[in-house]
């Protein structure tokens, strides 16, 4: 028998990560130190994006998706705010609004694999299987060959791939289970 396997929705955050990391960066430029005469002052939407990264890391999801969308508004070019803001929305159980700010990542970066990788498996939490298979396929085309993305890529492709075979009943119970089962993500970056 072909027994399906789950891809892992949504891969851990790097770039949620890193942002963290710029953020921390940043707040020591906005610290006086006592050779520094002066602040550096940050543009607005920077500080709206870092106050959201610091929301976003301590669960207070909608707050954090309102500082996003005040940082987007200002600078709508700052595409880890997409990203960020699509994970907030995850978190706070709100798919469709999650797919819809990737939507809007990719049309400002049409080459962001992990953003693709990210709605293709938002789209088979939607329980639409053709969208899912267009965003894999879209990431593994995007994805070097030595990215510790493609294995996942390629599981997720797999399983939509057995997923479409199945008859449709089959599918919904499978896309079901998937729905009410999601695993949380990881937003700590350890692996």
């Amino acid at each position: 028998p072909n027994m399906l396997s789950f891809p892992i929705i949504m891969k851990p955050l790097k770039k949620f990560i890193f942002s963290l990391a710029f953020t921390a960066i940043l707040g020591l430029l906005n610290t006086p130190l006592s050779f520094c005469a002066s602040r550096v002052e940050l543009p607005s939407y920077l500080v709206h994006k870092f106050e959201a990264d610091r929301l976003l890391k301590t669960g207070a999801l909608d707050q954090a998706a309102a500082e996003y969308e005040k940082s987007i508004a200002l600078n709508p070019e700052l595409n880890s705010s997409y990203f960020n803001l699509a994970i907030a929305y995850y978190s706070a159980g709100k798919m469709e609004k999650a797919a819809r700010t990737l939507e809007q990542l990719l049309k400002l970066d049409p080459s962001d694999a992990e953003a693709e990788y990210n709605l293709a498996c938002l789209q088979l939490y939607l329980q639409d299987i053709s969208a899912s298979r267009k965003h894999f396929t879209n990431a593994k085309n995007l994805c070097p060959s030595d990215s510790e993305l493609l294995p996942l890529i390629e599981k997720g492709m797999g399983f939509v791939e057995d997923l479409h075979k199945t008859q449709p009943a089959t599918q919904e119970v499978i896309l079901t289970l998937l729905h009410q089962g999601l695993p949380s993500l990881n937003l700590s970056g350890s692996n």
